[in-house]
Order: C-alpha cells, then sequence, then structure tokens
C-alpha cells in the first residue's frame, strides 16, 4: 500500500530506469511514503540521483 494505512509497511516500489519518467515515478513513489529502488545502467546518472 502507498496510503500509509496505520500498522501496514510501506511498499516497496523498483523503478527501470533514471530517465525523466523514472525520476518522476520515483519522486511520486516516494511522495506516497514508499520505499523506492532506481536501477539505471549509468552510473553516472545513479549518482546524479
Amino acid at each position: 500500500l502507498l496510503g500509509g494505512v496505520p500498522g501496514v509497511p510501506s511498499a516497496e516500489v523498483v523503478v527501470l530506469g533514471g530517465g525523466v519518467v523514472g525520476t518522476h515515478a520515483a519522486k511520486m513513489a516516494a511522495g506516497l511514503g514508499a520505499r523506492v529502488v532506481i536501477l539505471d545502467v549509468s552510473l553516472h546518472r545513479l549518482r546524479y540521483l
């Protein structure tokens, strides 16, 4: 669940790609209380994020 129901652990979200869409998806999921992991082939991009 992303809504933060009391007593329920937050969701885990994996985002594939750290481009514009992936970055926004990760920000949205984190804003909803999820634990977010971003996977990308570019180490430079991951360091930026």
